[in-house]
Order: structure tokens, then sequence, then C-alpha cells
């Protein structure tokens, strides 16, 4: 389970080294669990799917600092971001590719065998925070502080058979 209220800093220190933001990744595993904690199998006929562009909707809120001094705050807005920019920089065929590896795909069926029987799943993805081609120099401190999006907001529920129309696919 994900704290929506629990804020995630990755503090990186260079010590000879330049810095390239345009440069960071990010590397997550996940897995749907049931409630209980137990995996879910080929048996259960309703299995929970994660939110399109999941590497990017993980976070709601990022905060950079560099040098104890904040230079950067997205309240809110980073996953609304994170899915414009997808969307607009990247065609179908690249999206269906290697967008995957960023949780984000172009159609509710494959999102749902990505996730399908509790797999352990790897997503990784540039960091698109700061979009600057000059480094910092050797010895500078950066914190990225992020704030955790909600289990309701990352984790969708069948809802076809409530509704009668299909999930809208976000």
């Amino acid at each position: 389970s994900l704290d929506s209220s629990k804020v995630i800093d990755f503090e990186i220190k260079s010590n000879e080294s330049y810095i390239n933001l345009n440069e960071l990744y990010l590397s997550i595993d996940a897995q749907l669990l049931k409630a209980d904690g137990s995996m879910y199998q080929s048996s259960d006929e309703k299995q929970p799917r994660l939110n399109n562009n999941f590497l990017y909707n993980i976070f709601k809120n990022a905060k950079v600092f560099v040098q104890n001094t904040q230079v950067l705050s997205i309240d809110n807005d980073l996953p609304i971001m994170y899915f414009f920019e997808t969307i607009l920089n990247f065609d179908s065929l690249v999206a269906d590719s290697k967008m995957g590896c960023n949780g984000f795909f172009t159609s509710e069926k494959k999102s749902r065998e990505h996730t399908k029987n509790s797999t352990i799943i790897e997503y990784y993805g540039k960091l698109p925070l700061i979009n600057t081609e000059r480094f910092l120099i050797p010895n500078t401190k950066i914190n990225l502080k992020f704030t955790m999006n909600s289990d309701d907001y990352l984790i969708v529920e069948d809802k076809t058979e409530t509704t009668g129309k299909p999930d809208v696919y976000t």
C-alpha cells in the first residue's frame, strides 16, 4: 500500500563529477496485491490495473532543492504534466514500445496484461524535472522531494459491470 502523505527524499551528492540534470532516471519495482497481501491468480476474474503512465503518476508533487534552496515546485500537476509530455512528444508506435517501461500504454488491454496475476514490474524512465543543458558543478547537493499519490488514484478497478460503460482510460 502506498501512503499518500509520504514524502520520498532523494539526495544526490557529487564529489568530483558534474551533474547533468537532464540525465536523472528513476527505477521503481511495483506489484499489485490484494488487500490481504496475497497475489492475484489467473482464476481471479476481476484484477485491477495501474493507472496509465504509472512511473510518472506515482508522485503528485515534486520539489527540487539545490544547496538547500528550492528551485522548483510542482504541486498536484505532476501527473498531468508528464501525461501531456508523453502524448505530445511520442507517436503511438513509440508509446507502445519505449514508453511501456514507464507504464504508458495506448490500450487498456495492454495495461491489464502488464499487471496481470501480481507480476512484479520494473518501471524505468527519465525524470524531466529541470530542462537545462547546463551541468551543475562538483560538490553540489541536490534534493528531490516527491509526495506519493494515493492508492485510489494509482489503482484502477474494473467498473464496467456497475456502470455499463468501459472504464475511461487515463
